[in-house]
């Protein structure tokens, strides 16, 4: 048999990460997952997922995966929450990148970023302080509105925010006010990365 014919004729199973494997029939609130950030100088240097788990009662060393972010779509599938809301909010800040990537590709970067803009404003994530501070020091043009090209960015961006609103009530649990706040938090830290808000206000480049 020609080695190409193995691929259809045995079955094999999706591919699992073994992390999983390993957490399958452990309870969700046994669990947790924090990812970790290091700043870097400009930036941020690679994520770090780590898994903090009880075992027989007894809290066990965190263990370090690099970020991943299918295996945090399947963590998040689990109902395995972050230790608090700060760290939910840098892991879902992840998420809305990750997420972000497909309109980003498609319209460019020019055009992906006004659109963001005026639709976080539109979604009123102002009313959030975290979101207000970091727009004080984003200025950006108004997108071509004509054609089909607004329309079809803004619906994948909002199609965007909604299923990570309906990973954070449905599959984690939260609240909604609670939700709304994490969703908020990952928002400002995203549009913080973004349009390097943070690196422009600590070398006094940023605009007020």
């Amino acid at each position: 048999m020609p080695p190409l014919d193995s691929v259809f004729t045995q079955k094999r199973p999706p591919y699992q990460h073994p992390l999983l494997r390993f957490l399958d029939g452990i309870k969700p609130e046994d669990v947790r997952v924090e990812v970790v950030r290091p700043k870097d100088v400009l930036g941020y240097k690679p994520a770090s997922i780590y898994l903090h788990w009880v075992v027989g009662g007894a809290k066990q060393p965190p263990h370090p995966y690099p970020w991943d972010s299918e295996l945090n779509e399947a963590l998040v599938r689990l109902g395995i929450r972050s230790p608090s809301a700060d760290a939910e909010k840098v892991r879902f800040g992840l998420a809305l990148r990750d997420s972000f990537k497909r309109p980003e590709a498609r319209f460019g970067d020019g055009f992906f970023n006004a659109v963001l803009v005026m639709v976080v404003r539109e979604l009123e994530f102002q009313e959030y302080p975290e979101v207000a501070e970091v727009l004080r020091h984003v200025t950006q043009s108004r997108p071509h509105m004509g054609g089909h090209g607004y329309d079809d960015c803004r619906e994948m961006i909002i199609a965007t925010i909604s299923g990570l609103a309906g990973d954070l009530v449905d599959k984690l649990h939260y609240s909604e006010a609670d939700a709304k706040t994490i969703l908020a938090g990952a928002m400002a830290r995203f549009l913080d990365e973004r349009f390097t808000v943070s690196d422009r206000i600590r070398l006094g480049w940023a605009t007020s």
